[in-house]
């Protein structure tokens, strides 16, 4: 496996257990294969066992696959996983190091608590027992000690305590691990000497990084060079403005553990160095967030609960940002909708889907809104360009483009909306000869309105 520093994991070689995450079992991939399962989540480290991967993302996440015929998944089950799977007993455990033997696996937490899961029949668990664990079990010997470093070897586990200084070692000692040949098995922590070990990471933003990019105390195409590197990556993008009160460790369907606060102070601060930050003009950003739109339609309807739920926990005034963004895309789009039925007429004008995608994104907002009990305005729902197109349509007797357009009803205003139901009337109308009675709905009641047939 490898980890690179756009946050994207590869793996090739064996897969007899799926053991390369790719969602399959074909025997052996001698290319690199990019894990599509975990594109886009901020990785902090990854590690490989006999024939079984894990990784645990900055959020404190951990993910296994591979062989689990002792349970070395840590999911519950002796089942192999071709795909990597979430490991749910590790939720909220503050995950922030993860390493594998041969047929286990030891997790390390930001409090200095160990867990082992997996093969335990060299005692490789520290569990004082040689059973197999398939559920993560804390390392009761070790409680209290604040370990600060883990690594497994093939049935062996060492750990380092930095504030004493030592290494403890349990597992099988069979290769020399241990002085004492009498007992070549260590079924608790044992303290040992051994050299140091160390740790690293995805590229992420620091503070001191961002000044010294607005410093001008570097090269530019060296800034550039990081600048790409760190945003034409989703990981590392999410692992920039992680929330450093430990609120990421609650990463979950409500709590996205990124700090928006941090993203704001982050681009205030760069914004005082015209070389590093170059605003964009309109047309980028409408493109931008477009596509954007495009890219959020795509998602399976579980990812857009997600999505929606993520919003809907959303500080009231980045959540307003963000509608008032979209509001102005589509006031941009329906403008131009109104020029080019102009052009052509209405009957020839076919409303691209491109086009409709920030429409859907801001309904799908004011969805969200309207559940968290209308914390934005619904004024900056509406998009008052859709009045010239209404206009548009009554003119030509065509509903057409808003039918199209009824599908996102927070772009209306109420006189909007009486005046696409009058125009439907009229269109109706025009192809009858007998008077037609037809309720419109506002939100004081329905008013009946009784309209006769009347020529062009």
């Amino acid at each position: 496996m490898a980890l690179c520093r756009g946050g994207e994991l590869f793996t090739w070689g064996q897969n007899t257990h799926g053991q390369l995450g790719v969602g399959s079992q074909t025997m052996l991939t001698p290319e690199l294969q990019l894990v599509e399962r975990l594109k886009g989540i901020p990785l902090a480290q990854i590690a490989a066992g006999g024939a079984h991967s894990t990784t645990v993302s900055l959020s404190g996440a951990v993910y296994s696959w591979g062989k689990n015929s002792f349970g070395q998944l840590g999911l519950g089950d002796m089942k192999d996983r071709d795909c990597p799977t979430y490991v749910g007993a590790l939720e909220h455990w503050k995950t922030v190091f993860v390493t594998c033997g041969a047929d286990h696996t030891a997790i390390l937490s930001k409090e200095g608590l160990v867990c082992t899961f997996g093969a335990g029949g060299s005692g490789q668990l520290g569990h004082n027992s040689t059973r197999n664990e398939l559920l993560p079990r804390v390392v009761a010997e070790l409680w209290g000690a604040r370990v600060s470093h883990i690594d497994c070897g093939r049935q062996y586990t060492l750990v380092y305590v930095r504030s004493l200084d030592k290494f403890y070692f349990f597992g099988s000692g069979d290769e020399g691990q241990l002085k004492d040949e009498r007992n070549p098995n260590q079924l608790i922590p044992l303290p040992i000497t051994s050299p140091n070990l160390y740790l690293n990471g995805i590229a992420t933003l620091e503070d001191k990084e961002v000044d010294v990019w607005i410093s001008n105390s570097k090269p530019f195409r060296s800034i550039k060079r990081n600048i790409r590197l760190i945003f034409s990556s989703e990981a590392c993008i999410n692992g920039s403005f992680l929330d450093k009160r430990d609120k990421h460790f609650k990463t979950s369907r409500e709590v996205s553990g990124v700090d928006m606060s941090e993203v704001k102070h982050f681009y205030g601060k760069i914004s005082k160095n015209q070389i590093v930050y170059q605003e964009g003009n309109d047309e980028d950003t409408i493109l931008s967030l477009i596509l954007l739109a495009e890219a959020i339609m795509k998602l399976q309807p579980q990812g857009l609960q997600t999505l929606e739920c993520l919003w809907s926990n959303l500080e009231t005034s980045f959540f307003k940002k963000l509608v008032i963004l979209y509001q102005r895309v589509s006031q941009k789009i329906l403008l131009s909708v109104v020029q080019e039925i102009m052009m052509i007429g209405p009957s020839l004008f076919n409303l691209d889907p491109v086009k409709t995608g920030p429409l859907q994104i801001l309904q799908m907002l004011y969805q969200v809104n309207s559940k968290t009990g209308f914390r934005v305005c619904e004024r900056n729902f509406h998009v008052h360009e859709v009045g010239g197109i209404i206009d548009i349509c009554s003119r030509f007797y065509t509903v057409t483009v808003l039918k199209r357009l009824s599908k996102y009803p927070c772009i209306f205003e109420r006189e909007k909306k009486i005046c696409v139901h009058t125009t439907e009337c009229r269109v109706l109308l025009s192809k009858t000869m007998h008077p037609i009675v037809v309720a419109v709905a506002f939100p004081t009641g329905i008013v009946m309105l009784a309209l006769s047939c009347k020529s062009r």
